[in-house]
């Protein structure tokens, strides 16, 4: 069963090369091996900066500056890298509707799973992402139904990465 993992633990990625340095991390070639990886509002070549941009224009560069999460599936379930980056691409898709994002799914562990980055501004009105249990659970719910449609369903849910 798929496991939902959050690492946006209290005063995480308030640096401000937050952006740039999990961007970096989740887009590795090493990690991203067959090119699994996209994004929604935001320059591929240049997402962190995309993300910068947005959080000045409505005068947020301070704070928090994005939330990352993952999912990850059992070796049971999803074992191809093409229909991870589906469920991500959809994942992605809805988050994006408020969010820049950035996905990418890493095939170099031994469970397949993807990496989500968002930022914590809103594109659309500037308003932040502070991670309450509505918010949450609206992604959660999301992701759920996603799985759902390829038949996996979440086990459980980490508050931190370790």
């Amino acid at each position: 069963m798929a496991v939902i993992k959050t690492d946006n633990g209290q005063g995480k990625y308030k640096n401000l090369d937050a952006k740039e340095k999990l961007c970096r991390y989740i887009l590795r070639k090493d990690a991203v091996i067959h090119g699994f990886c996209g994004g929604v509002m935001v320059d591929m070549l240049a997402p962190d900066e995309s993300m910068q941009a947005v959080s000045e224009q409505f005068g947020k560069a301070n704070g928090v500056q994005v939330r990352h999460f993952i999912v990850s599936f059992g070796a049971d379930e999803v074992r191809d890298p093409a229909v991870a980056n589906e469920i991500a691409r959809q994942v992605a898709a809805f988050v994006g509707r408020r969010y820049q994002v950035v996905y990418a799914v890493h095939e170099n562990t031994e469970n397949l799973h993807f990496h989500l980055v968002h930022n914590s501004v809103s594109h659309v009105d500037g308003q932040r992402y502070y991670g309450t249990r509505g918010e949450f659970r609206a992604f959660r719910d999301e992701v759920k139904r996603v799985l759902r449609q390829y038949g996996v369903r979440v086990l459980e849910y980490k508050s931190s990465v370790g």
